[in-house]
């Protein structure tokens, strides 16, 4: 019995090496589960803070083929977190967008019919864009990165 336990233990181990060697290379991003360590890990990345307790249902997805690149998030959060990316990212309310077409995803976590009637905080800088929706209503944060 004490054999199997080790043995379990040490294949999880050896894997859990792989994956962070690999993520390494290339980022892993989890659009199937939510709240996982490389979702955490890349929300520290596009956010600058480790994700704090009130962020839950964390997911995230990348598009990365071709010469741009897109980056999705969806999360909960209260809104002392929301101030505080807004804050951190620079981001302002744009009274003139609403919603980006052209930038649908299909994962039930991503809300395209939400986020076309929010008007978004937003910023730009050179071919960099980034676009945060609130739903207040629900403390459902979405965010797009692209460039182009």
């Amino acid at each position: 019995m004490v054999l199997i336990t080790f043995t379990l233990f040490s294949c999880e181990r050896i894997k859990r090496k792989k994956d962070d060697i690999s993520d390494k290379v290339f980022a892993k991003f989890d659009p199937v589960n939510p709240d996982t360590r490389f979702n955490k890990k890349r929300f520290t990345e596009f956010f600058g803070f480790t994700p704090t307790s009130d962020i839950t249902n964390l997911y995230c997805y990348s598009d990365r083929l071709g010469i741009d690149a897109a980056y999705y998030f969806a999360f909960k959060c209260n809104e002392t977190t929301l101030m505080k990316i807004k804050e951190d990212l620079g981001l302002s309310i744009d009274s003139s967008a609403i919603g980006l077409s052209g930038f649908d995803l299909n994962y039930e976590w991503w809300n395209n019919n939400k986020i076309a009637t929010i008007k978004p905080l937003t910023r730009h800088e050179g071919s960099l864009y980034w676009y945060l929706w609130y739903d207040g209503e629900y403390g459902q944060v979405y965010f797009l990165s692209f460039d182009t």
